[in-house]
């Protein structure tokens, strides 16, 4: 006779709902890479940068890459500007401000976004206000740091803006435009490689699960 009586069995847990595709790039899409490189901004001592291009159906992310000239303000911390203030944490006007913008008009920046993506509907993709959001970070040494972001939904056709100031460091308002069809033509090549659950009629849901 055993001296430890049986355990129990486990109640039985309820499936984990696919992630929202607002949060970042999908769980079950390898995304295809888009050969597309930005100078930002730059000046004497600063560059900014943006590089590592994935796109998928729900978006698209990149990565910003700053630099500094070795020497340059000294006695300041490097670091303290950085990472780009998470959406609602900052409204430090001298800080780094950075922004994406669709051809139409839309727009999402790293001071917050406008709207709720949580009762979109999903057949009308231009109701939703874009989503910019940080995916984490780091630096590499004294002079180089780089953050990662995630933009939903997948731009439209036609122009796309990417915009940042830096007045700490004297960069002002700067605006890149791209075309958006290579980044629009990549998502069409990412693979899914498994399909999600259905999360379901929850009113709330309101997405689209590749």
């Amino acid at each position: 006779m055993p001296f430890f009586e049986p355990l129990p069995p486990l109640a039985p847990q309820p499936p984990e709902p696919p992630q929202p595709p607002w949060i970042g790039p999908a769980e079950n899409v390898l995304g295809a890479a888009v050969d597309l490189s930005l100078v930002l901004a730059r000046t004497e001592d600063v560059g900014v940068g943006l590089s590592s291009v994935v796109a998928e159906p729900n978006g698209v992310s990149f990565v910003l890459d700053f630099r500094r000239r070795f020497g340059a303000f000294p006695g300041t911390e490097w670091g303290k500007p950085f990472p780009p203030a998470y959406p609602g944490e900052s409204r430090d006007e001298e800080g780094f401000r950075f922004g994406v913008q669709f051809s139409d008009g839309r727009k999402a920046t790293s001071l917050g976004e406008a709207g709720s993506p949580e009762t979109v509907d999903p057949s009308r993709p231009a109701s939703a206000s874009p989503r910019l959001v940080p995916r984490g970070g780091g630096g590499g040494g004294r002079h180089a740091s780089q953050v990662g972001f995630w933009v939903w939904p997948l731009p439209p056709p036609g122009p796309m803006a990417f915009v940042c100031e830096w007045r700490a460091v004297g960069i002002r308002l700067t605006r890149v435009e791209v075309d958006a069809a290579p980044v629009i033509a990549a998502a069409g090549r990412a693979t899914v490689l498994w399909a999600l659950p259905d999360p379901g009629p929850d009113p709330q849901a309101g997405w689209t699960a590749y």
